[in-house]
């Protein structure tokens, strides 16, 4: 049997096992959302999941991805306590993620280790992600545990993996050959002849090298994650200032760092347009959903929408009570509902679907292939 049939044989293998291991994954992941943002808990200690209403100590065979939950019936063995749905749908969403990487990266290239380096990378990109995210949006926070060394190790991984960089990792050599021809005459003049074209030619041998791919996998990550957190601070900055409050977590910002860190500039971009957008419309339904159907006359009065809020509502009876619901125009619930429901909408979530569906997607996607 030549390898190429043995890896044909063994690829149905290495998918199931993957699967089965992104629900063992999906597993700690719940663990590390419930104790990463607790300063009192370690991902590591207790070693035994527990029970967070009894604190009794799970068996393995009640800790077995999603089987336990449905054979408890989404009860704690203990205490009899709920098992959130949380729990079981993480499980999931990551065994089928991890299926669709093994299918995108790896089969078909079995014995190509950057397709395995891919893989690997991705997987434990989107890991990040969906604890980054989940723990946004229950308590508004982005731990420093993940975002902080991802940041630092994103531009090197990069470096060994140039392809994790959308749209391909930057071209130094050639970029070091252009700049030496175009300097060649100003060098001249401040005395330097010679040094543009020694410039071009370390180019061009940079160019036919083996560091040209690495060397542009570093700088793509480098300038990535420049771009992303001198971006996002600056908007947070910006509307901070005219806003009078704080408008954006510095999570936020290393968060993007880290994309940018891995996916290069062109993958910042993308993320934020879909962030943007998907930010957008998630606002205005947390708007619409966490709003009251009706106004009073004290919101009137304190709205920061209180022209249009005014336009809503019909005439007050005389002696009404300011605190008490006022009388709407018909049809004006769901815009009642928007002016008074919760501004605030953590953009963690957002910028971690952006990302997810950057680095995740179809490859060749946001290039129109």
């Amino acid at each position: 049997m030549s390898r190429a049939e043995l890896a044909l044989l063994l690829e149905p293998i290495v998918w199931i096992g993957w699967i089965l291991a992104g629900a063992c994954v999906g597993s700690y992941l719940n663990v590390c959302v419930f104790r990463l943002p607790r300063r009192c808990l370690s991902v590591a200690r207790p070693a035994r999941s527990f029970c967070p209403r009894c604190r009794a100590q799970i068996a393995w065979y009640d800790n077995l991805p999603v089987l336990s939950w449905l054979l408890l019936r989404a009860r704690c063995r203990s205490c009899q306590g709920a098992i959130a749905p949380r729990y079981p749908l993480v499980e999931l969403a990551t065994a089928a993620a991890f299926g669709w990487l093994v299918a995108r990266d790896l089969l078909g290239r079995l014995e190509d280790p950057a397709a395995w380096g891919l893989l690997v990378a991705h997987s434990v990109l989107f890991s990040a992600l969906l604890v980054l995210a989940l723990i946004d949006l229950e308590l508004e926070v982005l731990p420093d545990a993940i975002t902080v060394p991802g940041l630092l190790v994103a531009p090197l991984v990069a470096a060994a993996l140039p392809a994790l960089i959308v749209g391909g990792p930057p071209d130094p050599g050639s970029a070091l050959a252009w700049a030496g021809v175009r300097l060649d005459g100003p060098l001249g003049w401040w005395g330097l002849e010679g040094w543009g074209i020694a410039l071009a030619e370390a180019g061009e041998g940079l160019a036919r090298s083996s560091a040209q791919r690495p060397l542009g996998g570093l700088l793509g990550g480098l300038l990535g994650a420049s771009l992303g957190a001198g971006f996002l601070y600056g908007v947070g900055v910006t509307f901070s200032a005219l806003l009078g409050r704080e408008a954006m977590g510095f999570g936020d910002v290393k968060l993007i760092a880290l994309v940018g860190g891995l996916l290069g500039w062109r993958g910042v971009v993308l993320t934020l347009m879909i962030a943007c957008v998907t930010g957008a419309v998630g606002g205005l339904l947390r708007r619409v959903a966490t709003g009251e159907p009706h106004l009073s006359g004290r919101a009137l009065e304190t709205e920061a929408w209180a022209p249009l809020a005014r336009l809503l509502v019909r005439a007050p009876p005389p002696g009404h009570d300011s605190s008490a619901p006022l009388p709407l125009r018909a049809g004006a619930a769901p815009l009642a509902r928007l002016l008074t429901g919760d501004p605030y909408v953590p953009f963690g979530p957002f910028l971690a679907l952006g990302a997810a569906a950057v680095a995740l997607g179809p490859p060749g996607w946001w290039a129109g292939r």
